[in-house]
């Protein structure tokens, strides 16, 4: 009610020699395909950790001109308001 398999012979498995170049040439192909793919995931493991700095880098420098831009514009408006009555008290002498 079954079969069972003792052993298993395989004979050498060669292309004609008409398609060896062929052969050789899609075997070629699928190794280079794999070392391609090696290559490349190496590369993103080394590029993506650098690219995370210079992005936190880039984030800490927007955040800091963000504030300095942010203090020195309250400063000129702190600087304004103080001589803003001035300016209304005597108007004529600013425009001399």
């Amino acid at each position: 009610l079954g079969l069972i398999v003792t052993d298993v012979n395989f004979k050498d498995s060669r292309p004609p020699t008409e398609v060896k170049d062929a052969f050789d040439d899609a075997i070629a192909a699928q190794e280079d395909e794999e070392r391609f793919i090696r290559e490349a995931e190496a590369y993103a493991r080394e590029i993506e950790p650098r690219a995370r700095g210079q992005v936190t880098r880039m984030t800490q420098e927007a955040e800091g001109y963000q504030e300095r831009i942010t203090l020195e514009a309250q400063g000129e408006v702190a600087r304004f308001e103080k001589l803003l009555p001035e300016y209304q008290a005597a108007k004529e002498v600013t425009r001399e």
